[in-house]
């Protein structure tokens, strides 16, 4: 919270991509059927949101070190 209290900017620009990466993956997984194919897309959804949110933390990583 301290860190983000002071840059505000690289706050709000994590905020953004993260907003924007999600409303890419909602728009893209929209209203899938229950068929294997359905099932196929949803498990590469959530391939795709687990390693956005990874590349996103890895960034702070080296300000904790």
């Amino acid at each position: 919270m301290l860190n983000s209290r002071r840059q505000p900017e690289l706050f709000g620009i994590r905020l953004g991509a993260v907003l924007v990466t999600g409303t890419i993956l909602a728009t893209m997984f929209w209203k899938l059927d229950n068929s294997p194919r359905g099932i196929q897309e949803r498990l590469g959804f959530f391939a795709f949101a687990m390693s956005t949110t990874f590349y996103t933390c890895a960034e702070a990583i080296p300000v904790f070190l």
